[in-house]
């Protein structure tokens, strides 16, 4: 009985949606003129000029078209043309589209830009039936709030542009029903998560761009599953942090990767280790990237960022007149400023704060340690700048003595100079052996080629005999006593008597 009334209910609300469809269908026009197909008279009249010249009517307003033609459509572009706008315009005065309804009609189109128009918060069902859509560009289009299901129904779609609107987030599974996508562009929007389901489908995307956001660190997560990427660009966004490996270990393809314009200041070794493809590569110039993280970065070829081979050492002990070794090379040998120019180039100069201490050579870095007798401090800069290299016999030199630069980042360091310990073949200990009481007189200490090692004097009887830091003896009572000399490892006995 239970299973019988289940199926009479079953049967009425079957019944009972028959009308809504019927209307529905009988609502569906087979022909009328554009004005009657879409409301929005703008619209319309991008769809006029994209019919076939045989087929146009005089107007939206005059003469008919059937819902067959429209279908026939593969491609409309009903872009809002701004006048005096610098790119290439398709209409011929400002026609803004603002309500989509009627597009369900052009079920044919495998094209469709609505570039700088003011659409708002899209209807879900607004590409419902556009199931032959393959690119999709909405920039700048005032596009407010994405709905779920929006594409439900643009399975075909494989490039996607919504760069330049106000969408602050992403519904859940969103782009599930377009696995196919290749290229997607949210840049410039107000987004600041997303979630794993949102993109996790999208295994076939090759280009993603969703610079000028707010997304932070944790957003990394989720597109490092995107392995087929092979361009990334994430600039612009609030991304303060690289952990090792992740999130580019599995984004092997890669080969092109922003992420200038982020609070970013370090690089963890290890980071781009999966990048073996990688040719461009934009932190930033104020980041400092140490060579660890460059070796296997064997294609690369553009950059912004400061790179060095080692940062140099906090503290460096050597003797007078070494040598350091290069421990500032920079990295510029294949990197470029990234610039809106193509005659740009990248100025690295390195300087000392006190070259009589430690001297640089103000192309490689490497550093020359100066005769010191005691500890001191240089601070060495390092200095990259975007230069104009105009002419092409420039260009080719990569850095033109005559080059006009201007300062892109300043990264400087201490370096901390001590006199190597030298060790002493022998010590010799010079001076009186004997003093009357109340008498003073100094000890001459020779350390041979350590002569510049400071000596440490203690005397074996104070009562007797006192010694100062500086070698001074003074006879206090009548007596003898012993003064121990300790430089440059070694130690010597003088033996004073007092009378």
């Amino acid at each position: 009985m239970k299973r019988i009334i289940q199926t009479l209910l079953a049967a009425a609300l079957a019944l009972s949606a028959l009308p809504a469809a019927q209307a529905a269908a009988e609502d569906r026009l087979t022909e009328g003129t554009l004005s009657q197909f879409f409301p929005d008279a703008n619209l319309a009249q991008q769809v006029l000029k994209a019919l076939p010249a045989e087929q146009r009517p005089t107007s939206i307003a005059d003469g008919t078209v059937t819902a067959a033609q429209l279908a026939a459509l593969t491609s409309l572009n009903a872009s809002y043309c701004c006048e005096g706008a610098d790119f290439e315009c398709y209409c011929d005065e400002p026609l803004q589209v603002e309500d989509l309804t009627g597009l369900n009609y052009l079920t044919g189109l495998t094209s469709l830009t609505l570039d700088n128009d003011d659409l708002g918060a899209l209807p879900a069902d607004a590409f419902a039936g556009l199931t032959s859509l393959t690119y999709l560009s909405m920039s700048s289009a005032g596009v407010t709030q994405i709905p779920a299901g929006l594409f439900a129904s643009t399975n075909s779609l494989r490039q996607l542009n919504l760069q330049g609107n106000a969408v602050t987030t992403l519904p859940a599974d969103l782009f599930g029903p377009v696995t196919g996508l290749t290229h997607l562009s949210l840049a410039d929007n107000s987004i600041n998560a997303i979630a794993a389901s949102g993109i996790a489908k999208l295994t076939s995307l090759s280009v993603l761009d969703l610079s000028g956001n707010y997304l932070p660190n944790a957003s990394l997560t989720p597109i490092s599953k995107l392995t087929g990427l092979t361009k990334l660009y994430l600039a612009g966004n609030n991304v303060k942090t690289l952990s090792y490996h992740e999130p580019f270990l599995q984004l092997a393809k890669l080969t092109v990767l922003d992420l200038s314009n982020n609070p970013l200041k370090t690089v963890p070794d290890g980071a781009f280790d999966a990048l073996t493809n990688l040719r461009e590569l934009y932190l930033g110039s104020d980041v400092i990237v140490d060579d660890a993280n460059l070796d296997t970065l064997t294609s690369l070829a553009k950059a912004d960022f400061i790179s060095a081979y080692h940062l140099p050492a906090k503290s460096v002990a050597m003797a007078q007149k070494t040598t350091l070794q290069p421990n500032l090379a920079p990295y510029a040998g294949r990197l470029r400023i990234k610039s809106s120019t193509t005659n740009a180039g990248l100025h690295i100069e390195f300087t000392s704060s006190k070259p009589s201490l430690v001297g640089v050579d103000s192309a490689t870095g490497k550093l020359k340690a100066k005769a010191t007798k005691k500890k001191a401090t240089a601070t060495i800069t390092l200095t990259v700048g975007d230069c104009d290299l105009t002419t092409p016999s420039r260009r080719a030199q990569f850095l033109a003595p005559d080059a006009i630069c201007h300062d892109v980042s300043k990264k400087s360091y201490t370096v901390t100079v001590t006199p190597k310990a030298v060790k002493a073949k022998k010590l010799k200990v010079s001076g009186p052996s004997k003093l009357a009481v109340r008498g003073f007189d100094w000890l001459v200490v020779d350390a041979g080629s350590a002569s510049n090692a400071a000596p440490v004097f203690k005397s074996t009887n104070p009562a007797v005999l006192t010694v100062d830091k500086y070698g001074k003896v003074t006879a206090v009572k009548a007596g003898t006593a012993k003064v121990k000399v300790s430089a440059a490892g070694k130690t010597a006995v003088k033996k004073i008597t007092v009378s």
